[in-house]
């Protein structure tokens, strides 16, 4: 007598594979970790001695806690800042300008005064646009203080 062999069926029964995946997300969602404070890495070239910068070299401005103005450490008017402007850049139009806001001065002040120095060559009729630098809070304390 022969026996019946009872044949399994060929389909795989994926009816928990969702489930499955879902908790697989879930589980690495809630194991990783984020690196807040990781930034991009680059090697700076190592020197050993510190630039030096010459007041000359550039023009310096400086926004005060009281939204009032400095220009190569004189006191001016935004009117008297683009006159100064002008007369230096028409002689070095590669000269560059420092930005440099006090930390109690008004955001809206150097905002201000960021955008007088953006539109000072159609203003003065220069060819050549304003290099305008905004130092970080590092070099202001290396350089400054």
């Amino acid at each position: 007598m022969k026996s019946k062999e009872r044949r399994a069926d060929a389909e795989i029964p994926t009816s928990t594979l969702a489930d499955v995946a879902f908790l697989l997300v879930v589980f690495f969602v809630l194991t990783l970790t984020f690196a807040a404070n990781r930034g991009l890495d680059f090697s700076m070239p190592q020197t050993p001695e510190t630039p030096t910068i010459d007041p000359v070299e550039s023009i310096l401005v400086e926004v005060l806690a009281d939204a009032s103005l400095r220009v190569d450490n004189r006191a001016t008017t935004p009117e008297g800042l683009l006159s100064y402007l002008g007369e230096k850049l028409r002689e070095n139009p590669k000269k560059p300008v420092i930005l440099r806001p006090a930390d109690e001065a008004p955001y809206g002040a150097m905002v201000t005064t960021y955008e007088l120095l953006r539109v000072a060559p159609e203003q003065l009729k220069l060819k050549h646009p304003v290099q305008i630098a905004l130092p970080t809070r590092s070099e202001t304390e290396q350089f400054w203080q």
